[in-house]
Parts: C-alpha cells; sequence; structure tokens
C-alpha cells in the first residue's frame, strides 16, 4: 500500500484512497461479500485476489487443453 496503488489520482494534485467495496469492484466481486476486518488489512487481501472472470477464463483454457 505504500506505493500509492490502492489510491486514485484526480490528476489535479489530489488523491484518495478506495473504499473498501471500491477496491472489491475491482476485484470483481459481489457486493454482497461483507470486510469484517480493518480497511489495511481488507486491502491486503484484496490485492492478493484474482478476479473471478479471469479465474473462468483461466480454468475454461485449462479445461480445453486437458480435453485436447
Amino acid at each position: 500500500m505504500s506505493g500509492g496503488e490502492n489510491m486514485i489520482d484526480f490528476g489535479n494534485g489530489t488523491y484518495r484512497h478506495y473504499t473498501k467495496r471500491e477496491a472489491a469492484r475491482l476485484q470483481d466481486m459481489d457486493d454482497a461479500y461483507e470486510f469484517p476486518c480493518s480497511w489495511g488489512d481488507s486491502l491486503k487481501q484484496l490485492g492478493n485476489a484474482v478476479p473471478g472472470a479471469l479465474s473462468y477464463a483461466f480454468g475454461g483454457s485449462v479445461a480445453q487443453a486437458l480435453a485436447a
């Protein structure tokens, strides 16, 4: 989080950190998912997450390769 990767740069010298919900949406997570931990812990978890659509595409590709 120290590199500013969880921030929005408005281009005019102002910045804002993502909320947990904004970061979750960027990772393709359902809005119903709740984060019971702190903002920092949640952003660490989200930073290590793989978006669902990417996982689905990768799994489909592996399945095709194994079926061939």
